[in-house]
């Protein structure tokens, strides 16, 4: 093996023990850890010769279903497309039967940018405004307003 493939090795090997030990902490405090990807595409692990970063995210068991970063996104970036800023959160029952839930906003993603997650088949999904506007016109601010063009 060549003296990167070694490291690659070494690193994944630390990653899983870093992993198993915030998990065992995360326990201990009540919370639900959930560890960030061993894929190598250098965006949860980078490494080099001298140094490696890993990152890991957690959540409290029966918290708010959406965090402070989504409720921030939603509340600047909701209302001016005529969606309440209070629809954050909330479920909704969509054409095709079932029902989802409005979780945040990714402003990095302006074709689709409504979060949600299906609750009947626990998936998550990125969606266009107007599909929202489509399938859950109590998330409308007023009804008659005509949309915003860039979103």
């Amino acid at each position: 093996m060549n003296d990167k493939a070694d490291r690659k090795e070494q690193v994944r090997a630390i990653h899983r023990e870093v992993n198993a030990a915030l998990e065992q902490i995360a326990k201990k405090h009540g919370y639900a850890f959930k560890p960030a990807s061993a894929r190598f595409d250098f965006t949860s692990i980078k490494f080099n010769a001298a140094e490696f970063y890993t990152a890991a995210e957690g959540s409290v068991p029966g918290g708010p279903a959406v965090s402070n970063r989504e409720v921030t996104s939603w509340s600047l970036f909701a209302p001016g497309n005529n969606l309440k800023a209070d629809f954050l959160g909330t479920n909704f029952q969509a054409g095709d039967g079932k029902t989802y839930r409005v979780v945040g906003w990714s402003p990095s993603k302006p074709k689709n940018p409504v979060m949600l997650l299906c609750v009947t088949t626990g998936k998550s999904h990125k969606a266009p405004v107007g599909w929202v506007r489509q399938n859950a016109p109590q998330a409308l601010i007023d009804p008659n307003k005509k949309p915003n063009i860039f979103f």
